[in-house]
């Protein structure tokens, strides 16, 4: 049985009872004298013991309060200075331990904020699994991709993930770690790759490949497009080469034959002329100056070009305003240039063509190109330009178009640090309308 002294009046309390035990021995065996003294001695020896029970037990009684509140988590208590050298020892040993676990607990919290950090900073996805197939972690790039919100702690993945295919495969992970696959979420091609953790579960990263999907399905449109672009051409200039080479036609048909070949050379010639500047575009190999262009005088220039080629008669141009503009004078007369070809192209003899231009409260110039031809359906406007992309095929072949205009215009105004936009009605007329920086 362990006796614990919690206080010194309880030291102090056992002390007068064997001390008056001590003094009724004294009275009962000597002289009132000798049990006076004995009482005096007594009485000082009791408070002396007193004294050093206080200086003994008040330090252990802190030490001990202290370490419960250390036990509970509350790593920044501390021992004040003791007056006796052993406790004072135990006091310093105390303080250091704690010092020492604070500082340590510190890092590893400062540690750990600098890991999640880091892991919500990558584009790529993260998820942590337990055993059981709960969620752990997932950082902000994984909510993203999965249009998440916060979710609970160690929440089943079966509740967070919607789409059916990648919750399959997310369960199926902590069984079969390693594995990878690609699926479709919310529009986005992901690849879902899992590894097994030490501890238990697994870690399961989630990148996003849409971008990389997107540019494959581009190229592979672009070589299916130029394949047929060239192929078409080709065919129709080998016919009639060979009709010339293997007949003697008569002179009429003859000069038909070899003014179709000269078309279809100069429509090759533009297709590659085209697909040469877009790649340069592209590739940000062209980079335009920075001058002051005449607005008005680039597109009176570019009109003269267009109706010489497209020789058609009949159709009314009007030119309103003259604001100069910052801007390559080449990119913005090819901008024009493209832009009339397709109104000119696709507006019928007695139409018009405007062309205005003002400046706007933001220091750019607006400048729109609107005429009353055919229009473009509604289903296409979103994708005119795109490359080769035309909303009526036949037609454009039959003018000549390569498809690659309306993709260089944007390229050439976004260059130039403007945007474009179009608006048309089927059989009311289309608007484009650009900007360029301000002179």
């Amino acid at each position: 049985m362990r006796i614990r002294i919690q206080r010194p009046l309880f030291a102090a309390f056992f002390g007068v009872i064997g001390l008056l035990v001590v003094l009724i021995v004294l009275l009962v065996s000597s002289g009132l004298r000798v049990g006076l003294a004995g009482l005096l001695a007594v009485l000082v020896a009791l408070a002396a013991a007193y004294m050093i029970s206080i200086a003994l037990t008040s330090p252990l009684v802190l030490l001990a309060k202290r370490a419960r509140q250390f036990s509970e988590g509350d790593y920044s208590v501390r021992v004040p200075d003791a007056k006796v050298t052993e406790l004072q020892d135990v006091a310093d040993a105390f303080n250091a331990l704690a010092a020492e676990l604070q500082s340590q607990f510190t890092e590893l919290g400062q540690e750990r904020e600098e890991t999640q950090t880091l892991i919500d900073c990558m584009a790529e996805g993260v998820i942590a699994l337990s055993e059981d197939a709960r969620v752990v972690r997932m950082n902000r790039s994984a909510r993203a991709l999965l249009e998440l919100s916060d979710i609970p702690d160690l929440s089943p993945i079966s509740s967070v993930v919607r789409d059916n295919k990648l919750r399959s495969i997310m369960e199926d992970s902590v069984i079969r770690p390693g594995n990878s696959d690609e699926v479709e979420v919310n529009g986005r091609h992901l690849l879902v790759s899992s590894r097994a953790l030490d501890p238990g579960g697994t870690v399961t990263t989630l990148l996003d490949i849409s971008e990389i999907r997107w540019l494959e399905q581009v190229r592979r449109d672009f070589v299916a497009n130029a394949s047929h672009e060239l192929k078409t051409p080709l065919t129709s200039i080998r016919g009639y080469a060979e009709t010339l080479l293997d007949d003697d036609p008569p002179g009429k048909l003859k000069l038909e034959f070899l003014t179709l070949i000269r078309k279809n050379t100069l429509r090759l010639e533009h297709l590659v002329e085209d697909l040469l500047d877009l790649s340069k575009l592209e590739s940000g190999g062209w980079t335009g100056r920075r001058e002051l262009v005449d607005t008005k005088g680039v597109a009176e220039e570019a009109w003269q070009v267009v109706r010489d080629i497209e020789d058609k008669d009949g159709i009314t141009f009007d030119l309103l305003g003259n604001v100069s503009v910052m801007g390559d004078r080449e990119g913005l007369f090819h901008v024009f240039r493209n832009l009339l070809e397709n109104s000119i192209r696709h507006t019928d003899s007695g139409g018009s063509i405007n062309v205005s231009m003002a400046l706007t409260q933001d220091s750019m110039v607006e400048v729109v190109i609107s005429d009353d031809g055919e229009g473009i359906p509604a289903e296409s406007l979103p994708r005119i330009f795109e490359r080769f992309y035309r909303s009526d095929s036949a037609r454009a072949r039959d003018f000549g178009g390569t498809g690659l205009g309306l993709a260089i215009v944007r390229h050439l105004v976004s260059e130039m640090g403007g945007e474009v936009a179009a608006e048309s009605q089927l059989g009311q007329g289309t608007t484009v309308r650009f900007t360029v920086p301000a002179g």
